[in-house]
């Protein structure tokens, strides 16, 4: 049986065990970008404790629309922590 060759990432960022990548797809002849979303768990193996294995999450299908909504709750979310955090340090002192 022959092997496919999987389809590679026109773009790859990742923080972490995060990551960001970017596909170029083509339908109708016309070229356009997906997003997906990747993070790799860590889960402790059930038959030896001492030993993990990594296990992918994904969200896929992502528009650039939706990665500039992402950005804009990911700033917000930050900010609202953030915000948070500092207001509870000023109490403490």
């Amino acid at each position: 049986m022959a092997k496919t060759k999987s389809k590679m990432p026109k773009e790859r960022v990742s923080a972490g065990r995060v990551a960001l990548l970017c596909w170029e797809n083509i339908a109708n002849g016309e070229s356009f970008n997906s997003f997906s979303i990747n993070k790799t768990v860590l889960k402790r193996n059930r038959t030896d404790r001492s030993k993990f294995t990594g296990q992918v999450m994904s969200l896929n299908g992502l528009t650039k629309n939706d990665l500039v909504n992402l950005k804009q709750a990911i700033t917000e979310m930050t900010d609202r922590v953030t915000g948070l955090k500092d207001l509870e340090e000023c109490e403490a002192e």
